[in-house]
């Protein structure tokens, strides 16, 4: 009895593989077709976005075009009133000129009138162009005036002072005088023996004991004036003292104050080194530590779809592939295989005793589809 031809069996990897490029395949055929209906999508919306356009434009050019007719139609009544306006009045200047003749007696009697008010503006000011110059005249002659006065009243005082009688002597002042001596002439010559002795002002000290000593007064005076001299000194020390205070602490106060300020701006200087150094940091940090653990997990997400989509361009633009990508996919070539990698139990090859000749048994997938034998020999040696 002949055996019955072994039926190729694929191992759990090639199922898995097979499964995985399936979804793949599916997955850019779903990219593809959602690529298309956002395509068409646009198109319509851009198409809806244009159509809206021209209606607002031609809608504005309406509303623009019946605003100049109003407005042209309203100049066009304004210029036709203002055209009869212009018709009605004609003549009438020559008419008002000739109804309203000027009243010569009247302008004849007002320029009289005119006249007599100027002259009589003229005569006020000329009286009161005078009175000012009679008061600055005053004004410049008083003091004239006033010195020739003082002269007269002073030559009256003297007239008066000169006709008075001249005072009695004072004895205070004949004390220093010497006395004069009198003269002494011979006894025959008188004939009396009287002789007036001038009187003198002049008392004898009676109390002579009671006088200080003028060396005693000579010492105190000695001594006050030393006192007075040592307190000079021991103010003038002192002021210098308290100078010398005052100096020393303005300048340990400006000391401290140019202290305050150098340590506020090095303090400044330290801050704004520091908050530098904070920003730095803050901005070597990646962005993605503040943002939660889904978020990362969808930006990976959006990075590989991003780069399934750019692959995918580059691919259909060099290929210029229409249709579905992944039916137009072309196998590269395997690699030869090598005694390492050649392993007999993986072998999955049909047993040459079993298979007919001229004839070769194609296996297939679980639903059915054939597997091709560059698949199976992908499976078997894997992934070049």
């Amino acid at each position: 009895m002949r055996r019955k031809a072994s039926v190729l069996r694929l191992s759990p990897n090639e199922e898995a593989q097979l499964v995985r490029e399936e979804l793949e395949s599916r997955r850019k055929l779903r990219l593809q077709q959602v690529r298309e209906q956002e395509r068409y999508i646009a198109r319509q919306v851009r198409r809806q976005v244009q159509e809206r356009r021209q209606q607002q434009l031609q809608m504005l050019s309406d509303s623009l075009q019946i605003e100049w007719q109003q407005q042209h139609t309203l100049k066009l009544q304004a210029l036709s009133t203002l055209y009869q306006h212009s018709l009605e009045t004609v003549g009438h200047a020559h008419r008002s000129a000739q109804d309203s003749e000027p009243d010569l007696e009247a302008l004849a009697e007002k320029s009289v009138e005119r006249q007599e008010r100027a002259e009589e503006r003229h005569r006020e000011a000329l009286r009161e162009l005078s009175a000012r110059r009679h008061e600055e005249e005053q004004q410049r002659c008083r003091l004239i005036e006033a010195r020739r006065k003082a002269l007269v009243e002073e030559k009256k005082r003297a007239v008066r002072v000169a006709s008075l009688p001249p005072p009695p002597p004072n004895p205070v002042e004949s004390i220093g005088k010497a006395t004069p001596r009198p003269i002494r002439a011979a006894a025959e010559l008188f004939s009396v023996t009287h002789c007036h002795m001038p009187h003198s002002a002049v008392d004898r000290e009676t109390h002579t004991e009671q006088q200080p000593s003028a060396r005693q007064a000579a010492a105190l005076e000695l001594q006050r004036v030393e006192d007075l001299r040592r307190e000079a000194a021991r103010e003038r020390q002192e002021q210098l003292e308290k100078a010398r205070l005052r100096g020393t602490h303005a300048l340990r106060r400006e000391q401290h104050t140019q202290d305050r300020a150098r340590l506020l701006s090095e303090l400044e200087r330290l801050q704004t080194a520091d908050l530098l150094r904070r920003r730095q940091a803050v901005h070597s940090v990646p962005a993605q530590i503040f943002q939660p653990l889904y978020r990362h997990e969808e930006l990976r997400d959006e990075q590989q779809r991003e780069l399934e989509i750019a692959f995918q361009d580059v691919y259909t633009q060099e290929r210029k592939v229409k249709g579905d990508v992944v039916l137009q996919l072309v196998p590269e070539p395997l690699p030869p295989l090598s005694a390492a990698s050649h392993d007999e139990e993986l072998d999955v090859t049909l047993d040459p005793e079993c298979a007919p000749e001229g004839e070769e048994t194609p296996s297939e997938t679980p639903g059915g589809q054939p597997i091709r034998e560059e698949h199976v020999r992908s499976a078997v040696t894997g992934p070049p």
